[in-house]
C-alpha cells in the first residue's frame, strides 16, 4: 500500500512539470558557498509537484518484509514546509495506523529525521503503542557519510534521528 496527500488545487510553476505530473529540479550544491546558499526556501523552489509529503527515493527492495501483510514501512512522512501546521501528517499517520491494523498488519516501522515526525510517530492513536528502537543526534555522529561522491560530517547538524516501531496488535 502507498498513501500520500496531494494538493488538488496545485498550480505548476513550470509547464514541463505539468506534462509529467510534477518534477524535482534538483541542483546539487558543489561548493561550500553553494551549500551555504541552500535554504529550506531554495529547496522548496526546486520542488514542482502536488505531493505534499516529502519524496523518498530509496530502493524499495531494502524494506521488503519476508511475506505479505506483516509490516508497513512508513516513508516520506514529513510534510513540505509550505504545508506545515495544518495537521496533515498527524491525520494521515493516524489513518494509516488504523487502516494497517484493520488489514491485519502487525506493525509500522519508520525512520524519523524530523522532530515533528518523531512527535507524531511516538504518539500513535490508542490503543496502539510506539517504541523508539534506537536514537542518535547527528551532531554526535563522528563518521563520514558519502553523498553524490562527496564526504560529509554532521557535526554542525543538531537533529535527532530515530527508528520507531508502532505495534498494531
Amino acid at each position: 500500500m502507498s498513501f500520500g496527500i496531494f494538493d488538488t488545487e496545485y498550480k505548476f510553476k513550470n509547464p514541463e512539470s505539468a506534462k509529467t505530473g510534477g518534477k524535482l529540479y534538483w541542483e546539487t550544491p558543489t561548493t561550500d558557498s553553494d551549500r551555504e546558499r541552500t535554504t529550506r526556501e531554495s529547496l522548496l523552489e526546486q520542488m514542482d509537484f502536488p505531493l505534499i509529503d516529502e519524496l523518498d527515493t530509496r530502493d524499495r527492495a531494502l524494506a521488503v518484509p519476508s511475506g505479505p501483510g506483516q509490516i508497513l514501512q512508513a516513508n516520506s512522512t514529513a510534510t513540505r514546509d509550505d504545508y506545515t501546521r495544518l495537521g496533515l501528517m498527524r491525520n494521515l499517520a493516524d489513518w494509516v495506523t488504523h487502516e494497517g491494523a484493520s488489514k491485519g498488519y502487525k506493525s509500522i516501522h519508520l525512520d524519523s529525521f524530523s522532530d515533528a515526525v518523531f512527535s507524531v510517530s511516538t504518539n500513535p492513536p490508542l490503543p496502539y503503542k510506539a517504541e523508539v528502537v534506537c536514537q542518535v543526534n547527528l551532531k554526535e555522529y563522528e563518521g563520514l557519510v558519502e553523498f553524490y561522491g562527496e564526504k560529509f560530517t554532521f557535526e554542525c547538524v543538531d537533529q535527532g534521528i530515530a527508528r520507531i516501531c508502532v505495534t498494531l496488535e
